[in-house]
Formats: structure tokens, sequence, C-alpha cells
């Protein structure tokens, strides 16, 4: 059984490792999936059904599976149900790092209008759209600018800050005093 439960973890279809067989050698993987979740469901109901002691979880043997590690207290017994088994995964979400050149050459008004952010310094009503409330420049996945005017916008947001255009820590109002 122990290695049933370690080609489903390497499948992806259990997150953490939790009951575990204390002996792993010669064991065989089951052929088929299905055939892995009625194994599993198997070994559970033959270890439901033995006769347990009256505390069953007062030392390291925790009868014929090992199944509580140090750090964790208990075992979910919905974490093995075929319902369980069978539910898709969700892949995990790529890094943000903002748009194909193609999309943000699109989207870049720079880019568009032939504009370079760093002869813009000192448009407080242009530099204030990309920073936060506060203070901080905001990231190309945000602002889906092109690589080149992201970064040269940065540095003018950088020279506006330096010469007091712009606050340091806060995002410039367009209140006029």
């Amino acid at each position: 059984m122990s290695a049933v439960l370690r080609k489903l973890v390497h499948q992806g279809s259990c997150r953490r490792l939790v009951a575990t067989l204390p002996h792993r050698a010669y064991s065989t993987p089951s052929p088929t999936y299905k055939g892995q979740i009625e194994e599993v469901q198997q070994a559970f109901n033959d270890a439901a059904s033995k006769p347990q002691p009256a505390f069953p979880y007062a030392g390291k043997d925790n009868g014929p599976f090992n199944l509580f590690s140090d750090n964790q207290a208990s075992l979910n017994p919905d974490r093995f149900t075929v319902k369980a088994f069978e539910q898709e995964r969700i892949p995990p979400r790529p890094y943000r790092v903002g748009p194909d050149a193609k999309t943000s050459r699109h989207n870049d008004a720079f880019y568009q209008l032939g504009i370079d952010p760093l002869d813009e310094c000192t448009n407080v009503t242009l530099l204030s759209h990309f920073v936060s409330d506060m203070g901080k420049i905001r990231s190309r996945a945000s602002t889906g600018l092109t690589w080149r005017s992201q970064r040269r916008l940065t540095k003018a947001i950088k020279r506006a800050k330096m010469m007091g255009v712009i606050p340091w820590l806060s995002k410039a109002s367009s209140k006029v005093y």
C-alpha cells in the first residue's frame, strides 16, 4: 500500500504523504488508477475492521499504518474518498510578469505615440497614474507597458521624486494649492 500512496503523491493526486507503511521494501504499484483507489480504500477498511486498543494513539506505533506524523495531529477521513481522488487539481498560476511583447506594444501609449517617458518626468498628472496610493511604482503586470517603456517610466518617476515633483510616500494629488 505504501507504493500506491507514494505513486499518488508523485502524480500530484495528494499534496502530502500522511499514511505510510513502516516497511516499504518489495512493494509494487497497482496497474490502474481506479485500482489504486480501490486498493487504498480496501487497506483502510481492513485496518478499520480490526479491533482497536483503548488508547490507539498512545505510543509511536499506531497499528499497521503510521497515520500520524510528528507535525500533523489528525487525519482527515475525506481525504481518501473516491471523490477526493477524482477531483481535478487546479494548476498553479503563472508568474505575473506582464503581457507578451505583441500585446504590450498594442497597449503601450508611450510606444504608440512615440513618447519617451524620461521626457515626462515633470508631468505629475501622467506619472501619478503609474504610482500606487503608497507611492510604489506599479509593476509591468499592472501597467501593461513594454519592457523599455516600463524601465524608462521607472527612471522618470524616480527622477521626479528626487526633484520633489511628486511625493515619496504617497500618490500625487491633482489638487492645486
